[in-house]
């Protein structure tokens, strides 16, 4: 069995190297550290059985590298390793083409189990974030579409905007901008600025 690793943390992934290690006492092991170097390293070793994948490694988007191997019929199952516990990240990933998602707080078993999971043909993403993605997933339903218009306000006000500089950069009134984010907070069920930044970005709208 071969498996890659992909992680610029060098100490995590000299650990996580070990942990993997006891899937299988024969198992190959390649570990990358740096982004550039990634897809050569995937072309190499097109025969391997699992790759696992840092969601945030500088210089590389890991949905444009699943998309990328998809477009290649690249077929090795990738299993993303993140911090991360936004459930958008989780969904994008699983998107792109990702076979699981994996949190980097998860248990030593446990992370071995996920990982077997994924080796046995399965898609594998812990039990309680999968209950956040389906919450997340009914919200966008239940939610109205945007506007336009309220997708550029929405957007000015994430990155800080004032009412009045958001009129100005929209060259509408601010009575109209008022008038626009009472609507947003309506359809987002908010009542305050950083409420609606907050939901807008669990939901995938910014």
């Amino acid at each position: 069995m071969k498996i890659l690793l992909a992680d610029d943390h060098q100490l995590f992934l000299e650990g996580f190297k070990l942990l993997v290690a006891m899937l299988d006492e024969e198992t190959e092991i390649i570990t990358v550290s740096d982004a550039s170097s990634l897809r050569k390293q995937i072309e190499q070793n097109l025969d391997a059985d699992l790759m696992t994948l840092d969601l945030a490694m500088p210089g590389l988007d890991s949905s444009q590298l699943l998309e990328w191997m998809a477009q290649q019929k690249i077929l090795i199952p990738v299993v993303i390793v993140s911090a991360s516990e936004e459930p958008r990240d989780i969904q994008r990933a699983l998107d792109a083409g990702a076979s699981g998602f994996i949190p980097k707080t998860t248990e030593t078993q446990q992370m071995l189990v996920a990982l077997q999971s994924v080796l046995n043909g399965n898609i594998y993403v812990p039990d309680e974030w999968r209950r956040m993605i389906k919450n997340m997933q009914q919200e966008q339903q239940l939610c109205q579409p945007l506007s336009q218009r309220q997708t550029s306000i929405l957007q000015l006000m994430s990155s800080g905007k004032s009412n009045r500089e958001i009129a100005e950069a929209l060259h509408i009134s601010e009575h109209t901008v008022k008038s626009h984010l009472q609507t947003i907070f309506q359809i987002l069920s908010v009542s305050n600025r950083m409420e609606c930044v907050r939901k807008a970005e669990q939901l995938g709208l910014l």
